[in-house]
């Protein structure tokens, strides 16, 4: 029984380093959020209109409150990802346009 208890404490100690992972808020999401901003500012001032410059800023603000509000909303913080594929596309139709041109 005492090998049992070990190793079950084992797989526990296991299950709660990977839980601690998976609600951490890592870099690559802050240097996305980062750049993100960066993009729709740069948009202000080129070809692209201002109606997709603007959500880009909006999901900066979003990401960051989500990371801030992580420890309470858990796996849930990631609604933002949603906003950032929609602004995504709306990105990706205007340089699809210029080059048809």
């Amino acid at each position: 029984m005492i090998a049992a208890d070990s190793q079950r404490t084992v797989l526990a100690t296991a299950a709660e380093r990977l839980l601690a992972q998976n609600n951490t808020y890592g870099p690559g999401e802050l240097v996305l959020t980062i750049s993100v901003l960066f993009f729709s500012l740069i948009m202000l001032k080129d070809v692209f209109r201002k109606w997709v410059a603007f959500p880009g800023i909006i999901i900066f603000a979003i990401a960051v409150i989500g990371g801030i509000l992580m420890p309470i909303l858990g796996v849930a913080y990631l609604w933002w990802w949603a906003f950032f594929f929609i602004w995504l596309i709306a990105v990706g139709i205007k340089p699809g346009q210029l080059s048809a041109i």
